[in-house]
Order: C-alpha cells, then structure tokens, then sequence
C-alpha cells in the first residue's frame, strides 16, 4: 500500500480499517499520551515511554511529566539528581528530556546531523579550533561538581574563547553533541539544571538501559545519512539577524526562542532531503498490524537500521498514535525511508484510517479501550507551553482547527503558550496571573466555553503538578513554578528545528 504525504490520499483498503474522526483521533491520542489515564509510572518511565520529551522549557516539561503520572511531581527531582532523566538536544536541534541510559545512543545516531546541519555556522564562528580548548575549560570547571552554565561561561572567557556572539550557545551545543557534557540536576528552584560532564554523570555501563520488549529482529546497526546542507526540510539554526528569526543567542539567555523549519504553527510535516512528492508506507495486515511486505524500493533493509531507531519509532507510534508513520519521521529528525524500514518490523501497532483516507498507527490498546474511555478523554486538560501532545506533531490539524494554528504560537516565532484541550482538542490558550490571594487562571478560548467547562478548567488549574522548588538542604526557595510562562531563562538557546 502506498500512502502520500500528510493531506494526500492513499491507495485502495486492504483490508478494511477503522475510520476515526478527529475527535476520535485526538481523544485517543489523550490515552496514549497518558494525559486521559495518568498512570503508575515513575518519572523517568514516562520519559522512555514517549521516547523523549519537548524541553526548551524545563518547567514546562517538568509538569508536561507530572500530567502523566498518577502520583504527579512525587520523585521529579530524584530522577534527575539520580542521573535517569538528563536533558540535551538529541533531535531537531531541540532541547529534549531523554533517559539517562540512552544518552548516548540517542546522540551517537543523531548528533552529526545536527552537526551538519549547524555546519556553516560553526565554520563562521571557528567552533572546530575552539572546541579543544572550550572542552577542557568545560571540564576544569565541572572538577568540583555540577556547575550553573554560567561557570562554564566565565571559564570559557578567560580561555579567550568568545567576544563575538553566538559561541556560548555553539560551544555548549556542540559540547552536548558529542556527549562531552549534558544537563543534568535541577537547580533549587527547579526552573533550570546544572551542567555535568556525561563521562562522570553517566559512566559507560553504569546506567544499563531498561529492558524493553522491542517487537522484529533488526540486524547490525546501520549509518543515518547527515542531512545534505540547503535542503528542503533539514533542521537550521536561526541567529540573530535572520530574516523573521526571534533568538535568545546563549543558552539560559533571556528573551524568547525561536523553531525553524516548516511546522512552527502546524502547517504540515518537513520533507526529509531528497524525500519526493510522495512517500511509501508498510501496509497492515488482515489484522491491521504492520507488516514487511510493502516496503518500497528503495527503503534501507530493517538489518540496516539501528536497533535503537526502531525502539524509538515504536516508543512514538504507540504513545502519540494515531499518528502518521511520515510524523514519527519528522520527530526524529530522521529520514523517512529509514523510519519505514523500522516500522515495518513493529508488530504490536495497528492502522486506523482518518477521514481523509490517511494510514494512522496506534498501539492496539489504545483502540480497544477509546469507547469506554470517551468520557474522561473528553475532559478538560491545561497543558504546559511546548507539551508533547502539541509539539509531538507537524500536522496538527486533527486536534487544532488550521484558522486557530498562530493562536498557540503567535507571530510564528516558535514560542508556544500553554494550552486548553477539551473534548480531544486544542480549544483555547490560558495564563496565570499572579496574585496575592493566589494565583488566577486566564483563560483564552477560540469560541465560547461553556460555564460547565470554565469550571473544569479551574479544576485543572487546581490541580496541575508543581515540582517542588526545594534546594538540596531540603529548604524551600518560595520560589513557584509559573506554567503560565513563555520561554525565559529555562531555555538553553533556540531550538533549530
């Protein structure tokens, strides 16, 4: 079976498959997300369960956590002073919540093609002969213990490594790339992390990965082509100056950031290189699984995927699911055809059809339990700014109406604000203004909200977890978590994809 791209039409049914409407689409990815049904996970499981989780805002993702599980932010801080959550750009040149044992299978597959997409820029700033001697600055300053990014700054300056702009953000992304350093526990307000070098923090073995009940037999790991410099789809870095580009140049700097590439506001997935007009999926079976037998010519056999790459394309499937397989591509930054040949070899995932005749694959659980699960899928949700639910998607249009797309991001800039969903959907934005008698909840729906679910909102609003900004002594900052934030000093420079 041959399926176009998102928005194309696809090929005859074979065989007959569930058709769901948006509604229906967006309620079940609510219950894969674990957002409908928090479960009893621990923080870190539900990092590994969604395959990583939208950071450029850490307090943001910090609840975006909490959301899913039942016990809220209960342990949050642990697994990051345990080292099982870190957080880095492993992808789109976005800063990401990863777990800590895949670290490095994570940057080993995907760092040089964001190096290669950042190429021109580090030829501009000399980063290759600075990245030495910034590497052991970085290191002789991390001696002692985990450090704020700003030490690594000041060492880095009296390296005579910067003075023009732009090098801090490059030299602590290209440090992250090659597995030099990540960010590793939170700070005592809980709104940013310190600085570790991954060789101390993560040591090789140290952190065994967790076993995983992973579905086909694929062979040696293979090679993932870097992305080709100047082609349509390929993650860029917007510095200041750029045409329309909104940037804060330094990780932790001020301002806002900024998302390149063609789906800040939905508009649809970005093509790989070279991707043509149209793409290939693996077909279901009579059951609907997916199956092997229509891969496309042309597609890297599973043996030459890297085994990693089709534990995470399974992750995606099954917790953002009902979701297109050319989706999962553009999360991961990676070619499509690479992606296709992993997902051919996944068996515990099955299709559905949208409206529009589009090929879905979600995990089979999912399905079977939306009928009886429509009524509190339907409920009320607020969720953080960049949230998975959101940012997990290019082509947004089954749960967000294409007319209301600038309202989550305005201006086009990348900066996401928090979200209302409500009955499967994105019905609105909201806000938190801080006040003495405690804070108040601004809502801003697309259409009318009904008392009922103003009401509900409220409830959400109640109870949205709070990870508790304690130092390590144990002693409160006072400091509280505003969900209702854009991007201030927790985003470690913008994401480039």
């Amino acid at each position: 079976m041959t399926a176009g791209d998102a928005g194309g039409a696809v090929g005859p049914a074979e065989p007959d498959l569930p058709v769901l409407t948006d509604r229906e689409i967006g309620l079940a990815r609510l219950l894969a997300h674990g957002l409908a049904e928090p479960g009893e996970l621990s923080p870190d499981e539900v990092v590994r369960r969604l395959g990583a989780v939208q950071a450029q805002d850490l307090p943001g993702a910090l609840v975006s956590v909490g959301l899913r599980r039942s016990d809220g932010s209960a342990g949050v801080r642990e697994a990051f002073d345990d080292a099982r959550i870190v957080r880095t750009w492993p992808m789109r040149g976005t800063l990401h919540l990863v777990p800590g044992e895949e670290l490095r299978a994570w940057l080993a597959v995907l760092g040089p093609r964001t190096e290669a997409s950042t190429a021109a820029r580090r030829r501009e700033l000399g980063i290759a002969e600075r990245l030495e001697p910034a590497r052991e600055a970085a290191l002789g300053a991390l001696q002692h213990g985990p450090q704020p990014r700003e030490r690594l700054h000041a060492a880095w300056e009296e390296a005579g490594l910067l003075g023009v702009p732009g090098l801090t953000y490059h030299l602590m992304l290209a440090l992250h790339l090659d597995a030099t350093l990540c960010f590793g526990p939170l700070t005592g307000d809980g709104r940013d992390q310190l600085v570790v070098p991954v060789e101390q923090w993560l040591p090789p073995g140290g952190n065994t990965p967790v076993p995983e009940e992973t579905a086909g037999a694929p062979g040696p790991a293979g090679t993932i082509p870097a992305p080709d410099q100047g082609a349509v789809g390929t993650a860029s870095a917007r510095e200041p100056g750029a045409t329309g580009a909104q940037s804060a140049e330094e990780p932790g700097a001020g301002g806002t950031s900024s998302a390149a590439g063609p789906d800040a506001v939905g508009t649809g997935p970005a093509r790989e290189p070279g991707a043509g007009g149209t793409s290939s999926a693996a077909g279901p079976d009579a059951a609907g699984r997916s199956t092997t037998g229509a891969v496309p010519a042309g597609t890297p056999a599973a043996a030459e995927v890297p085994p990693v790459v089709v534990r995470w394309v399974r992750r995606y499937l099954r917790s953002h699911g009902p979701v297109a397989v050319e989706e999962a591509a553009r999360w991961a930054a990676l070619p499509r055809a690479t992606v296709r040949a992993a997902a051919a070899v996944i068996d515990d995932v099955v299709a559905v059809r949208d409206r529009r005749g589009r090929l879905l694959w979600c995990a089979p659980e999912v399905l079977a339990a939306l009928p009886g699960s429509t009524r509190r899928a339907s409920r009320v949700l607020l969720l953080p700014p960049f949230d998975e639910f959101v940012l997990g998607y290019g082509d947004r249009a089954h749960v967000l109406a294409p007319a209301h797309a600038r309202r989550i991001v305005p201006g086009g800039n990348g900066v996401f604000r928090p979200t209302v969903v409500a009955g499967g959907r994105i019905a609105g934005t909201w806000s938190r203004r801080r006040r003495a008698t405690g804070d108040e909840l601004l809502l801003e729906p697309f259409g009318t909200l009904s008392e009922t679910r103003r009401r509900a909102a409220q409830r959400a609003f109640d109870r949205l977890p709070v990870p508790p900004p304690l130092r390590h002594d144990g002693h409160s900052d006072g400091a509280g978590i505003d969900q209702g934030s854009t991007v201030r000093g927790s985003s470690h420079g913008p994401p480039l994809g």
